[in-house]
């Protein structure tokens, strides 16, 4: 961590509710360390980490298909050689 201290740094955690106690854990170490180190953290419920600022956001909707897209991925042209 002393490598980390004295740098500006994002750290993004994604995905924090599966492990909601860990990352809470980690995130509380890290900034106590690091205090140039910024977090952003995405979870369905907070870290609950002193200096929290919690962003609720709406869920994201897939954009439907229209007549003239497909579902299928576009192709890949073959590496030039």
């Amino acid at each position: 961590m002393e490598q980390l201290a004295d740098r500006s740094l994002l750290l993004v955690l994604d995905n924090c509710e599966h492990v909601i106690d860990a990352a809470a854990a980690l995130a509380e170490t890290l900034l106590t360390h690091c205090p140039r180190l910024r977090i952003l953290a995405t979870s369905r419920e907070p870290l609950g980490v002193p200096g929290e600022t919690v962003r609720p956001s709406n869920p994201s909707r897939p954009t439907p298909p229209t007549a003239s897209s497909s579902n299928a991925p576009a192709p890949c042209a073959p590496p030039s050689t």
